[in-house]
This record gives structure tokens, C-alpha cells and sequence, in this order.
């Protein structure tokens, strides 16, 4: 196992973990599980943001800079956009990643959004900024983006995707999509049956792991979970230095 796939591994183990944890948010004084109790808790969407932009930091390069979730000025007011994560090289866009824990409440154009992005991006791409964040400043930064940058979606789990996530997958089969780069859509964990929050402790969540690991491992079967792994590896490597 290489490096890239040790680092997903505990990169979806630590977001496997945030989702135990977060249970226990709903009781707001500890003791007391009766009385008081939230019935939401916010989203895990923006730990699994963290989580992927850390393990890009450690697989990546140090001449990229990995921002998450932060906004790219265009000229004008309130015009900007704010992708999941953006990987720089001297000030520069070099790829563009969409992160989603799953498919099942996107909006029905949901795909269209990336042609939008790039068709902002290609309108103001001589005048786009960002504030850039130097010893605890913040300082205007004039931005640049390469031609035809790659622009990746990363999909934590397949479960709760239904016809959203089929529909990709297919797609994939019927192209032969080894590279990504023809369908750039990645599930991490091609699980119908199991879902990040349906762990409800960390032995659980050590378990499923330990057993995803076996599987990967076992060059005489397919391992369907972690069958987007490779492909997203090597869609990394096409354009960046791992």
C-alpha cells in the first residue's frame, strides 16, 4: 500500500470518527440525556473540507498552497466564488476540488455548477484577487489560473447518492474512465449499505477499516468500496507533483 492510499485511509477514518463525536452534541450538558437535548447538529461538511485540504498538505509537494473554503474575488460587488479547496503554485490555480459528503440532497443541475465557475472564471481571469493571509495580515493578491484547469469532484459516500451517485458510476463503467479525467467524480467509499453517520462508536468505525484494508489488500478480488481510489490518485498525479 502506498502512500496516497494510507493517507485517504486515515484521512476517512479521522471524518468516520467526527461523526461519532458530533452524536454526543446533540446532549448539551453531558449528564443529562433526557431533559435537554438538540435535535440538529451542524454539518460535517466543512471537518471532511479540513480533513482532505490536511491530507493534501502531507501528500502534496511543498511548492502548492492548499486553500479551503476560501473566496476569490472578481470585479464588482458581492462578486466571488468560494470552492471547497484550491490548490496554488506561485499564485496561480492549478486545480479546483468540489467536496460533498454525499448526492442526496443536491439540486437537479447540480452538475452544471462547474460550468458556471469556469465560465466566471474565464470572464474575469485577468482581474481576479484573493486576500492573501501572511504572518496574521490580510493582503489583496492578484490570482492566475491555468488554461483549462482540472476541476475534480470528491464524493465521501456512495450510500444516500441513489440515482445521483448511479448515474456517475455508470457513466465511469461505460467510458472506462481510468484516468478521471473524463468523469473527474470520485467516491471515496462506493458503500450502498454504509454511511459515515450510520457509525455510532469508534470501534465501529475501527472495524469497517480494518476490514476495508483486508479487502484492498486481497489482489484476487475487486474491492468495489475503494474502487474510485486509484482513479483519483492518478487524476492527482496528472496535473500535480505528489
Amino acid at each position: 500500500m502506498g502512500m496516497f492510499q494510507e493517507e485517504l485511509i486515515k484521512t476517512l477514518q479521522n471524518v468516520c470518527y467526527k461523526y461519532v463525536e458530533r452524536k454526543e452534541e446533540k446532549y448539551l450538558i453531558k449528564e443529562e440525556r433526557v431533559r435537554l437535548i438538540r435535535g440538529t447538529i451542524t454539518s460535517v461538511a466543512h471537518y471532511f473540507e479540513d480533513e482532505m485540504g490536511r491530507m493534501l498538505y502531507r501528500i502534496l509537494g511543498s511548492k502548492y498552497r492548499i486553500l479551503v473554503d476560501y473566496p476569490i474575488m472578481f470585479p464588482g460587488r458581492n462578486n466571488r466564488f468560494t470552492p471547497d479547496i484550491l490548490i496554488i503554485e506561485d499564485k496561480t490555480i492549478v486545480m479546483i476540488l468540489e467536496l460533498k459528503i454525499d448526492l442526496g440532497y443536491v439540486q437537479k443541475n447540480w452538475r452544471d455548477k462547474k460550468e458556471k465557475i469556469i465560465s466566471r472564471i474565464n470572464l474575469y481571469k485577468n482581474d481576479m484577487y484573493y486576500k492573501e493571509l501572511n504572518n496574521g495580515e490580510k493582503e489583496s493578491t492578484k490570482i492566475n489560473i491555468i488554461e483549462n484547469v482540472p476541476y475534480g469532484t470528491i464524493i465521501l459516500s456512495q450510500k444516500n447518492g441513489g440515482k445521483n451517485s448511479q448515474i456517475i458510476i455508470d457513466e465511469c463503467e461505460n467510458s472506462k474512465c481510468i484516468l478521471g479525467e473524463k468523469v473527474p467524480f470520485f467516491h471515496l467509499l462506493r458503500d450502498k449499505k454504509k454511511h459515515p453517520n450510520d457509525f455510532t462508536t469508534n470501534a465501529q468505525v475501527n472495524n469497517y477499516f480494518e476490514d476495508l484494508v483486508n479487502n484492498y489488500l486481497d489482489e484476487q478480488i475487486q474491492y468495489e468500496v475503494t474502487k474510485d481510489w486509484i482513479r483519483l490518485e492518478k487524476f492527482l498525479k496528472q496535473h500535480l507533483e505528489l
